[in-house]
């Protein structure tokens, strides 16, 4: 989905929750004082959808800055010698270094756009045990993938057996990322250090990604799209 209709789509929603009290009115005199207060409340989950139009727009700039970062190479001098620098927010730095910090940016704003929807919708979605536990907060993965006792049958069923593969994916690349600095008992994620390999993926990275999809129970065949 494109940066421009999902802040479309984001402001559609939060337009649609605004007006839905007002379209209740005539009946509001015969609804309890709570339930009128829960319509309401739809209003903060407006806003927090409509803020959101803001993370969407760093987590694109955070993609152009990541698919650029190859062309950034510096010419090489005397003084780098076969270090192979770009140039990264004015500063000259290792390419494998200005790799890893644009992917731990777009996977940071990636994941904190997911959540933030997530935290928006679950109490539309979610039963009230998810949404009253301030201790375990609704996330995509652990509420709506992984288990199907806290949303509507329907939408917890198409939700992993249409997104399971791709979301678990993301889920496990970011924790790779933030956690443990794209290393793996000190192997790289990626192939080498070289610009000329860019983002190609090694061994051990796969390695990662399939023992992660493992551990969280999930398979290549929960996907929309299936490759050749």
């Amino acid at each position: 989905m494109t940066a421009d209709l999902l802040q479309h789509q984001l402001q559609q929603a939060a337009t649609a929750l605004r007006e839905l009290p007002s379209s209740l009115s005539p009946f509001a005199s015969s609804l309890p004082v709570e339930c009128i207060d829960k319509l309401e409340s739809l209003e903060s989950i407006a806003a927090l959808l409509a803020s959101v139009c803001g993370l969407v727009k760093g987590r694109e700039v955070a993609w152009q800055v990541l698919c650029q970062l190859p062309l950034q190479q510096v010419p090489p001098s005397p003084l780098t010698g076969n270090l192979e620098l770009v140039n990264y927010q004015g500063m000259e730095i290792p390419f494998s270094t200005a790799r890893l910090l644009s992917f731990q940016s777009y996977l940071s704003v990636t994941w904190s756009v997911c959540d933030s929807i997530t935290t928006a919708l679950a109490p539309l979605v979610c039963n009230r045990s998810v949404c009253t536990d301030r201790g375990n907060p609704p996330q995509l993965l652990t509420h709506f993938i992984k288990s199907d006792k806290n949303t509507a049958y329907y939408g917890s069923f198409l939700l992993a057996k249409s997104y399971g593969f791709p979301v678990g994916i993301s889920y496990v690349i970011r924790n790779h990322f933030i956690h443990d600095g794209a290393l793996f008992y000190g192997q790289n994620f990626f192939e080498s250090q070289n610009i000329s390999d860019k983002f190609r993926i090694s061994q051990t990275g796969w390695k990662v990604l399939e023992e992660g999809l493992k551990k969280h129970g999930l398979t290549e065949t929960q996907t929309r799209v299936l490759l050749p």
